[in-house]
């Protein structure tokens, strides 16, 4: 047998580390994102093959390039260069993502991703259940940013459960409970965006799917979401209010646009945006769309949309099979989460956003194809 020199395998290790991490700790996390970028760039320094174009891949670079040079320009240069690491974290993650190959290291991967979600979905439920207050997590943000990153985890556990045949009693009762934690976790948020994601998601795999499994995947979400809307009661207040989904962020938006005026092309600068209203404060636009296109511009959006195209584009083309399967609907339930949530509110950043990019670059180095 032989073995491989840690050196050689500094990526993965950080990208294990990137995915046990994720929800339970920012140290252990920045290590893995550190351990991740330097595996990367010294495999490609010594051996070659840099990422091939695509369009996915040039809506990084735009969205990399639009961001430091928004921050250079922005009222606050210090205050806008920090707001931009997250956009820089992001892209290098997706591309160190992109250049795995080895099948069994992405799977190792995910399945770490899946295993530490639902442990921090079980004390996130304890410690909810304790307080008597909704569930959010300090690492992973507000209860927003904490539903969409248990909804993105709650489709990988899906996306298993369609594509891999081979499940021993054992192995489904362990995934079907992940699920029930990580969807009840949704719910105890009281967050809706990520629900309308979800809800996307499970229809998308009844059709593609149209087997005993897909209905039964949806059946069980649909009945855990259900049962916790009507017996949980912070939910069960909040669910029908629809007026307060716009209500409060018209204003918001408003002001986004108004931002957006003032610098087209380049926007105000990553981490520049603040809304004062007569009860709140904010500072963030509410909707990844509307921050985008205030705080980076047109150039910023344009970047958005050739991500979002070369993803649709990809998955389109990209048909795999087995583990394939699963990699691929890991990471089209991300993107819902990311793209569809984010009508409402902020995505693509924090520890959310990074769970998309690392799923996003495992579905595309499945290919061969840009």
């Amino acid at each position: 047998m032989q073995f491989t020199p840690i050196k050689n395998r500094l990526d993965f290790i950080g990208l294990l580390i990137i995915s046990l991490s994720l929800p339970i700790s920012d140290d252990l996390k920045n290590v893995g994102v550190i351990l991740a970028i330097v595996g990367f760039f010294r495999n490609k320094l010594k051996y070659g093959g840099w990422p091939e174009p695509s369009m996915f891949n040039l809506g990084i670079y735009l969205y990399i390039l639009t961001a430091l040079l928004s921050a250079l320009l922005s009222d606050d240069i210090l205050k806008g260069l920090y707001g931009s690491k997250d956009i820089i974290r992001m892209g290098l993650v997706f591309f160190v993502a992109r250049s795995m190959s080895n099948e069994e290291d992405i799977l190792i991967i995910i399945k770490c991703f899946i295993y530490s979600s639902v442990i921090a979905a079980l004390f996130a439920l304890y410690r909810s259940t304790v307080s008597d207050r909704i569930l959010e997590t300090h690492i992973l943000g507000n209860a927003n940013y904490t539903a969409m990153y248990f909804g993105i985890a709650a489709t990988a556990v899906i996306s298993a459960i369609l594509a891999f045949r081979h499940f021993t009693a054992a192995s489904i009762a362990f995934y079907v409970l992940s699920l029930s934690i990580l969807m009840i976790s949704v719910v105890k948020t009281t967050m809706r965006s990520t629900f309308i994601s979800l809800a996307f998601f499970i229809t998308i795999v009844i059709y593609k799917f149209k087997n005993i499994r897909a209905y039964l995947m949806g059946a069980v979400s649909a009945v855990i979401l259900v049962l916790m809307i009507i017996f949980y009661q912070p939910m069960n207040q909040k669910i029908f209010l629809t007026h307060s989904l716009t209500v409060g962020r018209h204003n918001i938006w408003h002001r986004a646009v108004q931002l957006f005026y003032q610098s087209p092309l380049l926007g105000i600068g990553p981490n520049h945006f603040i809304y004062s209203g007569p009860e709140e404060t904010v500072f963030d636009a509410h909707s990844l769309y509307f921050q985008t296109l205030s705080q980076l511009g047109i150039l910023g959006f344009i970047a958005l949309v050739f991500m979002m195209a070369g993803f649709v584009r990809f998955c389109i083309r990209f048909s795999p099979k087995d583990s394939g399967v699963f990699v691929k609907y890991s990471a089209i339930g991300a993107f819902l989460v990311i793209f569809i949530a984010g009508i409402l509110d902020t995505t693509l950043h924090h520890e959310h956003g990074l769970a998309f990019m690392m799923l996003t670059g495992f579905m595309f180095s499945y290919s061969k194809e840009p």
